[in-house]
This record gives C-alpha cells, structure tokens and sequence, in this order.
C-alpha cells in the first residue's frame, strides 16, 4: 500500500475560465500538500523489478610471518665408526686328506698311574671305565692296593723315576687304590681278596680282577735292583 494518503473527492478544486493564474496556484498547493503528508524518515517504495542486496567487503587476512624463526634441525653427520670390529665368519677348518688311523696318545714314560676315590662312585664301575681308558691308550690295566704306612708301598712310590723302575712299569695303567679309603666292603665287593700290601692285581677287558696278582714278597730289601725284575716280569705278562 502507499503511504501517502488520496484527496478526497469534495475538495477538489474546480478550473473554469479562472483557470490561468489560479490554477498555476492550485497546482503549487497541492504539491505542497502532498509533500507534507509523507511522514519523516519513511522509505520510498522499491523500484519493481530489483532485489535489494546485502554486499559484504570480504577483506583477506594477510599471512603473518612467524614471529619465532622455528628450531632448525640440525641435519645429521656422518656415521660414527664402530667401536668394535665385526665377527667375521671363520672359515672352516678342512678335514684332513690322509687316510692313515689318528695316532694314540703315548702316556709319560711308557706308563700311566691314576688315583680313584669312594667319592667318585661305585668301585666296580670305575674300574671297568679305567679298564676302557688304558684300552684306548693302548695299555694294560693293573689295580694297586697300598697305604702310606706301608715301607714296601712307599718305596715303589719314592722309586718311580728309577730308570730300572721306569722300565719295569711299561705298558702298564696302574690304578691305584688307599686301602684306608676303601673299607672292606667296597673291595671284596668289586672281587678283590688279599692279605698283604703292596699287591697287583692284572684286570680283565671288563675290570674285573683275575687271577693273576703280585704283592711285597716277590723280592727282599725294598730297593729298585730287587724291585724292578719281578715287577717287571709280572708287567709283560709273566704269571706266578
């Protein structure tokens, strides 16, 4: 609807031949009349045809430079060099090319003497172990029964070295057992029944004792010339 309000129809003005001067007027007036019935402030009637638009100033944000120049990283340095040398394969050892048997170990002075202990177990396994050793080395195995309060016993001891001694003894493996740490039991139980000391006794394949011994009354005085003769006749394989 407009907002100015129409002259009613009785007011209107009429023109006849009066109508120079006073209607120049009366057109003045009206105009007049018009312009103050438009109230203050009011809007006009928008143009048919346009659509009032709303434009918004986009104004763009500049990009900031950062304030804090960002942590460099420190590019990395050479490799250090290992501190320990690498494991390097080694190289197998080649088998050997020759057919000849391995040679058997030679025990010191053409002869070997070995202790055995109750600790160590059970007599009669122990001596077929031994017996299995000299085997290996090439030995035979003989079981010496003896104690250091025995003359006879610490002489055969003390006289080792004695070349007649030493020649009594090869090819021996003489195992030897303290009577004083072997009570009775243990010997009569492995097959060994003597009375007196030193005594030898030759073994079998399996350790046990055979029938084939020597003790302290084969010779007199307890001296390497007296010693050495039987010892060594019973070694190589004389019997009594």
């Amino acid at each position: 609807m407009p907002n100015n309000t129409p002259i009613p129809a009785h007011k209107e003005l009429k023109t006849g031949c009066h109508g120079g001067v006073f209607g120049l007027l009366a057109l003045l007036l009206l105009a007049a009349m018009a312009c103050r019935s438009l109230p203050l402030g009011a809007a006009s009637t928008p143009t048919p045809g346009f659509e009032v638009i709303r434009v918004v100033t986009l104004v763009p944000t500049p990009t900031q430079s950062p304030t804090e120049t960002p942590e460099e990283t420190a590019s990395p340095g050479p490799t250090p060099e290992p501190t320990t040398a690498p494991v390097q394969a080694l190289e197998p050892t080649p088998e050997p090319t020759s057919t000849e048997p391995p040679a058997r170990p030679t025990p010191l002075g053409g002869f070997m003497i070995v202790r055995l202990h109750p600790k160590q177990g059970d007599l009669a396994s122990l001596l077929e172990t031994e017996a299995e050793k000299a085997a290996g080395l090439g030995l035979e195995a003989f079981v010496e029964f003896s104690a250091t309060w025995c003359p006879a016993c610490q002489a055969i001891e003390e006289n080792l070295d004695h070349p007649l001694m030493e020649d009594a003894f090869q090819g021996a493996y003489i195992i030897h057992l303290d009577v004083d740490e072997w009570n009775e039991d243990q010997v009569t139980g492995a097959g060994f029944v003597f009375e007196y000391i030193p005594i030898y006794f030759r073994l079998d394949e399996a350790g046990r004792p055979t029938e084939d011994f020597i003790d302290g009354n084969a010779w007199g005085e307890n001296i390497p010339e007296n010693m050495a003769p039987p010892l060594k006749e019973f070694f190589s394989g004389g019997e009594r």
